[in-house]
């Protein structure tokens, strides 16, 4: 991520005939423009789309709790204690903010980013090459929290791995090592980025969906996958959002960081083809209330609250 220089007059031309500003990031440029924000008198909101774990990650420090205190303390000294209308992807997320001492009487706003009309359910073979294959999916960014390596060791210890054809879609810096790692795999697995057509198609022919992450502020590949109606798997982790989704505790969670515990369940699930059956249709259901309309009517109601808000409060300080 490339993060943006401040230009005061570039900031200017871009507020000055809007009708709200949305900070989207709590670093250099949403703190240079907000004095500007309240100088032209302009309603305002942010979102929580920084969670402190995904820097820490990057630099080796995920599990350094006294480095991550601070930056959730951090964050809310430079920039979200300004704040009013906070946007939250994910209740977890809201939750995980308060706890680290955020004000709880904000105006916070849980609405997912959603899943796009072009992820849905639909009756579809499998590709020749997998028609005898147990086909399993990961879909996201290669990349220390994401933790894909778990998966990877999780199908070499599974009972069924001659017959599990992995697939692992996505792009980042980790995509040497996960190579490396999966040539132990009986069957090659495939690692690199898909289409959004092919990601769509291999969603509705997979016969399991596994997400591994640590860390996840909401989670878009898995509500993907919901939507497509594929059984899913997730880590138990306490620092990521998936974990709300299972539809059921015992079979799709697995203990976060474990490759073992997750080969269990991937095996119990590949042994029950009747509860994969039962999850795809509840995954369906559940993830009804993601689609993309639903949050921007959700977004659009937190952006009108805001600009009521701060209408009324930029007419009572001319009056005083």
């Amino acid at each position: 991520m490339l993060l943006a220089k401040p230009d005061k007059e570039t900031i200017i031309e871009a507020i000055k005939d809007a009708d709200l500003v949305h900070l989207l990031l709590p670093f250099k440029l949403s703190k240079a423009t907000l004095p500007l924000i309240k100088e032209y008198k302009k309603p305002y909101t942010c979102s929580c789309h920084f969670q402190p774990e995904n820097f820490s990650s990057h630099i080796g420090l995920k599990d350094c709790k006294w480095f991550n205190t601070y930056l959730y303390h951090w964050v809310w000294k430079k920039f979200y204690k300004d704040m009013e209308f906070i946007h939250c992807p994910s209740d977890f997320i809201k939750d995980r903010f308060i706890s680290y001492g955020f004000d709880p009487n904000k105006h916070y706003y849980v609405i997912s980013n959603g899943f796009t009309p072009k992820f849905k359910y639909e009756k579809m073979e499998k590709a020749k090459e997998y028609q005898d294959k147990i086909v399993i999916l990961n879909s996201g960014r290669y990349s220390n929290e994401k933790r894909q390596d778990i998966l990877i060791k999780a199908i070499e210890k599974s009972k069924y791995k001659d017959k599990i054809q992995l697939i692992c879609a996505g792009q980042g810096p980790k995509e040497k090592k996960y190579r490396r790692l999966a040539k132990n795999l009986p069957n090659p697995a495939i690692l690199g980025y898909l289409t959004v057509p092919d990601l769509i198609k291999t969603l509705n022919t997979a016969d399991l969906y596994v997400h591994c992450a640590d860390i996840e502020i909401e989670g878009i590949s898995c509500l993907e996958a919901m939507a497509c109606g594929r059984p899913c798997i997730f880590s138990n982790s306490d620092r990521s959002a998936t974990r709300d989704f299972a539809v059921d505790k015992e079979n799709c969670l697995f203990k976060a960081g474990d490759s073992t515990d997750c080969a269990k369940k991937i095996d119990y699930l590949i042994e029950h083809p009747e509860l994969r059956e039962e999850y795809s249709k509840k995954y369906l259901e559940y993830s009804k209330r993601f689609e993309i309309q639903n949050c921007m009517n959700e977004m659009e109601k937190f952006l009108k609250d805001s600009y009521n808000y701060y209408t009324e409060f930029y007419k009572n300080e001319k009056i005083i």
